[in-house]
């Protein structure tokens, strides 16, 4: 959402509120820039503070998701390429395995077209 130009501070905190308003959420991340709008909104609609965070930039917020997820875990990770999401991704690589979702284990040096990750939509964790 990054290249929204100067709407951007508004539809994230749009897009925060209406997500909060699912009920279903655990966790919500922002990484970078006009995000904290998104997290703020978010709370401001009823999401609990506690499991809501803000990070300045993608090697913080893949520090935390490496650290925090874990093995069952569902994780919607999207964004801008200039926040350099890419980097969150490789610090969950790093530390979980993918598997394919036939169930089987692929080589994480080269994930088939159909392996994503067992990892974070955390439930009871903050």
């Amino acid at each position: 959402m990054r290249e929204l130009g100067p709407s951007s501070p508004e539809l994230h905190r749009e897009c925060g509120a209406s997500i909060a308003q699912l009920k279903n959420i655990d966790w919500i991340v922002g990484v970078t820039g006009d995000a904290v709008q998104f997290v703020e909104a978010a709370i401001r609609a009823g999401h609990a503070p506690a499991n809501a965070k803000f990070f300045a930039d993608s090697e913080d917020a893949g520090k935390f998701f490496a650290d925090f997820i874990q093995p069952g875990d569902l994780v919607l990770l999207k964004g801008s390429r200039g926040v350099k999401m890419e980097k969150i991704l490789e610090a969950i690589d790093a530390g979980h395995a993918r598997h394919a979702s036939s169930g089987a284990q692929t080589n994480p040096a080269q994930p088939s077209a159909n392996a994503e990750h067992v990892a974070a939509q955390p439930k009871g964790r903050s």
